[in-house]
């Protein structure tokens, strides 16, 4: 049973006991005055609403946020700027690209270590994904491009967003995506 669906059960035993209560208490105090009636609380919907429209989306570069033995991780953001509550769901496709805008050869793949779920994003909020490449040159591969900037395209959509104002030395034929997060969620350092 999901949340929604828990909190309306809830809401509703609430409201027997109430009434409950308000039958076995006998009269009022007071010359001829009622009680006022206890109004439940009722929490705001927690119902995610949908998917979130690419035109809706912004592309933030949060930062690095780690590395180490021979491995940088940067942290990218889609951000709700709709209106609307929304969620997003999986792992975002990635391209990342030099400075004069040629694609980077080398594959993103989904970092295992973290399984999608389904992240709803209020106003403003954000959801984030780490992008993790491997930092060192090889025989096979003596120098590395540096991404200037990504395209990502949400789970789900259509089109492609770019962020700029990065540098991400990129060795190796594939670098890991993981899956959305809740921008809480991240955990800095190395």
């Amino acid at each position: 049973m999901g949340p929604f669906r828990q909190g309306r059960r809830k809401l509703a035993g609430c409201a027997v006991v109430l009434a409950l209560v308000a039958a076995c208490s006998g009269p009022a105090r007071g010359a001829g005055r009622s009680p006022a009636p206890a109004s439940p609380t009722v929490e705001p919907s927690t119902a995610p609403g949908e998917r979130c429209d690419d035109g809706a989306l912004a592309l933030e570069v949060v930062g690095p946020v780690g590395g180490g033995a021979g491995h940088s991780t940067l942290a990218l953001e889609l951000v709700n700027r709709s209106r609307e509550r929304c969620w997003l769901e999986g792992v975002p496709a990635v391209r990342l690209l030099t400075g004069q805008g040629q694609a980077i050869a080398a594959t993103a793949v989904t970092d295992p270590s973290v399984p999608p779920s389904q992240v709803v994003l209020p106003p403003g909020a954000g959801a984030v994904f780490l992008v993790t490449v491997e930092i060192r040159p090889s025989a096979r591969q003596p120098s590395c491009p540096e991404a200037a900037s990504a395209q990502v395209t949400a789970p789900g959509g259509g089109a492609s967003l770019s962020a700029g104002q990065m540098r991400l030395t990129v060795c190796g034929s594939e670098f890991e995506v993981s899956a959305l997060e809740p921008s809480g969620a991240l955990k800095h350092g190395g």
